[in-house]
């Protein structure tokens, strides 16, 4: 079950402004016909593309990769190796607290720490706080604390970060669809856990924790674009290694992209309306058997689609960038250049990830103060906050539509400006540059009239 069935499906029978925030439902109208946000969206793209090919072409942009990042870099690390230990010990006791938590305290997921605490502040809220400070998770990730090992046998480099899709790809299929209780939850992470455990033991810490630990991958992503890289070059200096990442990172757009959409009215009517009266000729003459082989090929559907949806989104990327390597008359391999261009598409996913969870994270996220006091759910009071009435954030439907609308875009502009300083590096003058970036800019406009879309739709009962 994803998030927004977790806590806002409960959460709309208390606070109605919450559904709406997440996923405009019926009662909600925007003020004006969506094609006017997507026609200003697109309007400002390309205002944006022409400012970012007159100024990202001069000489100045060119050297904007100074070989000092990667001093920065190690000195930043040096300085998180000084913090380690506190920092893992810390990490390492908050998994273990919210493994215990669900495995001895309430079902209740709204009463049990468990459920906030891992939802919301680990999986909304540290990505955040990574996007503002850089990739401190790196320092403290408790798996990699508590899996030091050497290692037996060598890592198989064709594995790739394939371990890492597929990992990433089971948890979303859990978070939309696994229905997950606080004893639940704690069941996945231990498993998770000895998963992790095992394959450091194998392959060796450094290679697994590497390629294979998801979280880990995620916000390394998300890292580059923290502040403390900007004058570094951040993604600018980086290209993604191999074609796993790629996939990596299409599945963080895709992902975020397929939680908004398959609840929407439109897309649970293409399977009901399109799909179900076609296969109602095989299933069982007994009403109540066909009807649950109806959910199960249901799901089947929806788990089908949110595995296939990155590779959706490669063919997408693929036929872009040969429109590219064709108008620019490179002589560069559609494969190479999704290399060296996926690392742009990270701003989206993360302005993505922001858009369609931070209400969630405003409503749920202030009441882990009254959690800590009684994790449990069992009456406790540790530090006296059990029994404050702490009220959720609220934010106006209205307001949170157009913060929806202006993160959005400046993800895609921001994609935009990192993508022509890529072609800058990529193409041998900056007219093929230039060229090269007419479908990315194409591009671009498709995944923010789609974002704002999958937003803008209505979700189904």
């Amino acid at each position: 079950m994803s998030k927004r069935a977790i806590w806002v499906g409960v959460l709309t029978l208390l606070f109605p402004v919450l559904a709406w925030a997440c996923a405009f439902t019926p009662p909600y109208r925007l003020p004006v016909p969506f094609s006017m946000y997507a026609w200003a969206s697109a309007m400002a793209l390309v205002l944006s593309f022409a400012i970012i090919v007159i100024f990202a072409g001069t000489p100045v942009a060119r050297v904007a990769h100074a070989e000092v990042s990667v001093i920065r870099n190690a000195c930043a690390d040096q300085n998180q190796a000084r913090r380690l230990t506190l920092g893992q010990t810390v990490a390492v006791a908050l998994l273990i607290f919210c493994i215990a938590t669900g495995l001895l305290g309430t079902n209740d997921p709204y009463q049990n720490f468990n459920m906030t605490f891992f939802w919301i502040v680990f999986v909304l809220a540290v990505p955040y706080a990574t996007l503002l400070l850089g990739d401190f998770f790196a320092a403290v990730n408790p798996w990699a604390a508590l899996g030091q090992f050497a290692g037996r046998v060598a890592y198989p480099r064709t594995l790739a970060y394939y371990p890492a899709l597929l990992f990433y790809m089971a948890f979303i299929w859990l978070e939309l669809f696994g229905q997950l209780s606080p004893w639940g939850l704690s069941v996945a992470l231990l498993l998770y856990s000895v998963i992790m455990l095992a394959g450091a033991w194998l392959f060796g810490s450094h290679a697994w924790f590497e390629h294979a630990e998801f979280f880990g991958v995620f916000f390394r992503l998300i890292g580059l674009l923290a502040p403390r890289h900007w004058s570094s070059g951040g993604i600018a200096k980086n290209k993604a290694e191999h074609p796993s990442l790629v996939l990596f990172i299409l599945f963080m757009l895709s992902s975020t992209a397929y939680d908004g959409l398959h609840e929407t009215y439109p897309w649970v009517q293409t399977y009901w309306n399109g799909v179900y009266p076609r296969v109602v000729p095989y299933l069982s003459s007994s009403p109540r058997t066909a009807y649950e082989q109806a959910l199960f090929l249901y799901q089947l559907w929806q788990g089908f689609w949110l595995v296939a949806s990155p590779f959706v989104y490669w063919m997408g990327l693929a036929l872009f960038l040969w429109a590219a390597k064709l108008i620019s008359k490179s002589q560069c391999r559609v494969p190479d250049l999704a290399l060296r261009f996926a690392l742009t598409l990270v701003p989206i996913a993360v302005v993505y990830h922001i858009t369609h969870y931070y209400p969630t994270l405003l409503v749920q996220g202030p009441q882990i103060v009254r959690l800590i006091s009684d994790p449990l759910g069992s009456g406790w009071n540790l530090f006296g906050t059990a029994g404050q009435r702490i009220a959720p954030i609220m934010v106006d439907v209205g307001s949170i539509w157009m913060s929806q609308v202006i993160l959005i875009v400046a993800g895609h502009i921001v994609s935009s400006y990192l993508a022509h300083v890529e072609a800058l590096k990529t193409f041998p003058n900056s007219r093929q540059a230039t060229l090269s970036q007419l479908p990315i800019l194409l591009l671009m406009v498709l995944f923010t009239t789609l974002g704002l879309k999958i937003l803008s739709m209505p979700l189904a009962s």
